[in-house]
């Protein structure tokens, strides 16, 4: 629900850089948070402030089987009224 405040996302999800073999956290492994919003343009937003629909990507580097390095991301909707 919409309270004028910011939405801080670190504090709202427990967002975690975790090995697939074990499950257990990587730590320093901070994922990148990117919040946007389509308001007749796309526009990158820092926090969640106004009313409205947010797209969210999260991302974070993989190692990976042929390359050393990649990354992986998620992806959701929040919907602020």
């Amino acid at each position: 629900s919409y309270t004028g405040d910011y939405i801080n996302l670190d504090e709202v999800l427990d967002i975690k850089v975790c090995k697939d073999r074990n499950e257990k956290v990587v730590k320093n492994a901070k994922p990148t948070i990117t919040i946007t919003q389509n308001i007749g343009y796309e526009s990158i937003k820092t926090s969640i402030k106004d009313k409205g629909e947010y797209y969210v990507q999260v991302e974070w580097n993989k190692r990976r089987e042929l390359t050393n390095y990649g990354f992986y991301d998620l992806s959701f909707d929040v919907f602020v009224e």
